[in-house]
């Protein structure tokens, strides 16, 4: 593993999607996917903006259509809502360009550090982003720090942050078996990607505040449910059984 975002110079990649998952972001979604079309050509030679309606129920699935009119924007609608590991396996399935980064439709990765990823692409098969000076309320810092835990002490996962932005090569995550429906999945991908050898390098990049919606992560559900998923993949590692 290696950290090489600020040590290379940028070289464009061959092709980029730029994949935005969303549900339920009305508010957010329409700069986001304008600020990722600003970006892509300084960072690519073909790319495509691929958004990811996970059956949204709000104005999300009208907005996204809207902005597929746009030159290079497509979307996939899914007919019910999967998880953010289901819009993942969508993302790696759809993908057309060798380079795939997942951007959240919420607005708290901004595009424009898109680049700090792609300068670590040419030493790496996946480039982590990681967040620093991060100014959570208490519960997700709680959160965090346990996902922390399990990741690094459980499954052997030594990076400085297994939930944020990450730039994948799209081959070695295509056809990848994803079980995983909440934020375990990077864990289960992570997991996988380094069962077929990847390597892996780090990025420093930013974190926004959210600005609309609300974050389904932080629901008493949904973190239980969180907990399932990690103890399974864990049980899966223990056992040898975990499919890539």
């Amino acid at each position: 593993m290696t950290e090489g975002a600020g040590r290379h110079a940028l070289k464009k990649l061959e092709g980029l999607t730029i994949a935005v998952p969303a549900y339920n972001e009305e508010a957010t979604l329409e700069p986001v996917v304008r600020e990722c079309l600003a970006v892509a050509p300084a960072v690519a030679a073909a790319f495509e903006v691929l958004i990811i309606d996970d059956a949204s129920r709000d104005r999300t699935p009208a907005l996204a259509e809207s902005l597929a009119g746009l030159p290079g924007v497509r979307v996939v609608h899914h007919q019910e809502n999967r998880g953010f590991g289901g819009s993942q396996e969508t993302a790696f399935r759809e993908a057309a360009q060798p380079f795939i980064v997942l951007v959240p439709g919420d607005g708290q990765f901004p595009p424009a550090d898109i680049p700090l990823l792609v300068r670590a692409a040419p030493q790496a098969d996946i480039v982590l982003g990681y967040r620093t000076e991060r100014k959570d309320p208490l519960q997700r810092r709680i959160q965090t720090r346990a996902l922390s835990f399990v990741a690094r002490r459980l499954l052997g996962l030594p990076f400085r942050d297994v939930n944020w932005v990450k730039l994948y090569r799209t081959k070695l995550v295509r056809g990848l078996s994803i079980e995983s429906r909440r934020i375990g999945v990077d864990c289960e991908v992570l997991l996988k990607a380094k069962a077929r050898g990847a390597r892996f390098s780090e990025a420093m990049v930013s974190y926004l505040p959210r600005s609309g919606g609300s974050a389904a992560s932080l629901r008493l559900p949904t973190v239980l449910k969180t907990a399932g998923e990690l103890f399974g993949l864990w049980l899966r590692l223990k056992r040898g059984t975990l499919r890539a």
